[in-house]
């Protein structure tokens, strides 16, 4: 490089030196502009006169426009401006949160801060206590209910008869402070939002309650127990005589009495409804009916006739009718409660002279003997013919070894003490009544008590259609050497036999035909049942010959 060259490269590479400038006016700063919230209140402070911001004026020895330090300048005031912008907006926000906390602080303290009274809107019994603190709304709802306590002072009528409960005596009271307390409550409970919402939810649903009486039931009912004692009247049954020796008026009647009985909890709720509604104290005591367990009608229903049977006496001579009679009369009078067993041989005992009885003819082994109460089983057939005539339950019946004549096939009943008894069970729900006679030619058995329902009535009848026998034995000849049969000599007097018979009785229902009354042709047959099944032996028949008186025993 020449030297030329390289001053002239020094020349251009030396820096100019700095002029200084000429003083110059700075550009007026642009107006200020408001946001939306200063332009607000500007206008709530200025009204419609408000203007606008002055431009601002110009500052000296600010930096020259264009040059970088004014750039930063500028940008620091805007930055300034920005801060200032937002701490007026959060001051703005913090001053409406302020204003929106302090209105409702002051409604919340107006609502809560009611004292030591009620909020409105609050009834006990209808009351309103707004206002009243807890002493005052006891004492005034104490005064309202004074008519239900006296209310609970009890009167009792029954008839002339009239008894007082007063209200202490058996603890009447109200649950009024409990009321109380309850009512104070509301809105007393939870956080402060919440205790506002339940204030506010009274002026649409107001919170009412009411006192509720109490009483001690067990004093009460104690009291009440007492006066049922005076009240009650046992029922008395109806009574009937029974005397089997009247020829006319065999049941003679004592009438039923209808009895009452305090019903205790009809009372009681009686009571305690007058009590709720603050009616009179009065109660008039009304006992409920007893109806007694048997009536006269009851009693004349189950005392008629329902059957009777009678076999002859005319072939038997005078010491078998006193035997018949005198078994018989054991029975005269008799009752027999419902679901009670009889036996003929207890209720006649032994067949003993010392009991009264003579020797009379009687079947022993199929024999024909004399024996001491010969003659029985004719008043235990002629009992056994009329109680299933009756339909009763027959337990033990005996057919005799061989047929009798006082009867029809299959239809006696033998007894003899020790070993064949005669025994029935009265299966109806109402006793059954037995009356007996015995005449000369005749002996008979009625019973009474209900008749069957729908007119039914019973026959024992022996199936004769269906009845087995055997070819009748050869006869025998015999000397009649006692004369009980023929005192003349040379005279043959024939005692026939039987052959051997089994046979079935049956228990027949009927009803009545188209005439209405019973044992009649016309009667209808509603069912049978089998009773007994008999057997008899075989009796060769006796051809007995007189002889002469000095060949006589």
């Amino acid at each position: 490089m020449s030297l030329h060259q390289e001053k002239q490269y020094q020349i251009e590479e030396a820096p100019p030196k700095q002029q200084p400038l000429p003083p110059r006016r700075p550009a007026p700063r642009p107006a200020k502009k408001y946001n939306a919230v200063q332009r607000a209140v500007r206008k709530m402070v200025y009204g419609d006169k408000a203007k606008p911001a002055p431009p601002r004026r110009a500052l000296y020895n600010e930096p020259v426009a264009g040059s970088n330090a004014y750039a930063r300048e500028i940008q620091k005031k805007k930055e300034a401006r920005r801060r200032k912008l937002r701490l007026q907006r959060i001051a703005l926000l913090v001053s409406v949160v302020l204003i929106v906390v302090g209105i409702f602080a002051i409604r919340l303290m107006l609502d809560l801060n009611v004292g030591d009274t009620f909020y409105a809107n609050v009834y006990v019994d209808d009351l309103p206590l707004n206002g009243l603190t807890k002493e005052g709304a006891v004492e005034k709802l104490t005064l309202q209910n004074k008519a239900r306590i006296d209310a609970a002072n009890v009167t009792l009528v029954y008839g002339d008869q009239v008894w007082e409960i007063a209200a202490p005596d058996y603890s009447v009271s109200l649950d009024v402070e409990a009321q109380v307390n309850a009512a104070w409550e509301v809105g007393r409970n939870g956080n402060i939002f919440e205790r506002q919402n339940a204030i506010h939810a009274l002026s649409e649903a107001p919170y009412r309650a009411e006192t509720k009486i109490s009483y001690n039931e067990d004093i009460l009912g104690a009291r009440l127990q007492e006066i049922k004692k005076r009240v009650d009247l046992a029922p008395k049954d109806a009574v009937m005589h029974f005397d089997a020796d009247s020829s006319s008026d065999r049941f003679t009647y004592e009438e039923e009495r209808v009895g009452r009985s305090m019903n205790i909890e009809n009372v009681k709720n009686q009571i305690f409804a007058n009590l709720e509604s603050g009616a009179a104290g009065m109660v008039t005591i009304v006992p409920d009916t007893v109806e007694p367990t048997v009536t006269r009608t009851m009693l004349q229903q189950s005392s008629t006739e329902v059957s009777n049977a009678s076999t002859s006496l005319e072939k038997s001579d005078d010491d078998r009718d006193h035997n018949v009679a005198l078994a018989l009369s054991h029975f005269d009078g008799f009752i027999v409660k419902p679901g009670e067993e009889i036996s003929f041989n207890d209720v006649v005992g032994d067949r003993t002279a010392e009991m009264g009885y003579r020797p009379a003819p009687e079947i022993n082994r199929g024999e024909l003997v004399e024996g001491v109460g010969g003659g029985i089983c004719q008043a235990s057939t002629t009992l056994y013919n009329a109680l299933v005539k009756a339909d009763l339950e027959i337990l033990e019946r005996h057919e005799h070894s061989r047929r009798v004549g006082y009867v029809a096939v299959g239809k006696d009943a033998a007894v003899d003490y020790g070993t064949k008894d005669f025994r029935f069970r009265n299966n109806k729900d109402y006793p059954i009544y037995i009356v007996t006679s015995a005449s000369n030619d005749s002996c008979r058995v009625r019973i009474y008590g209900k008749p069957l329902p729908d007119g039914v009535f019973v026959r024992l009848v022996p199936d004769m259609e269906n009845m087995r026998e055997s070819k009748m034995p050869d006869a025998k000849t015999v000397k009649d050497v006692e004369g009980l049969h023929t005192d003349v000599e040379g005279e043959e007097v024939t005692v026939n036999g039987q052959p051997y018979t089994k046979v079935e009785t049956y228990r027949v229902y009927y009803t009545a035909g188209e005439d209405g009354k019973p044992d009649t042709e016309d009667d209808v047959e509603v069912k049978r049942t089998l009773e007994a099944e008999s057997s008899y032996q075989a009796v060769q028949p006796v051809i007995y010959v007189g002889v002469d008186p000095d060949d006589r025993i």
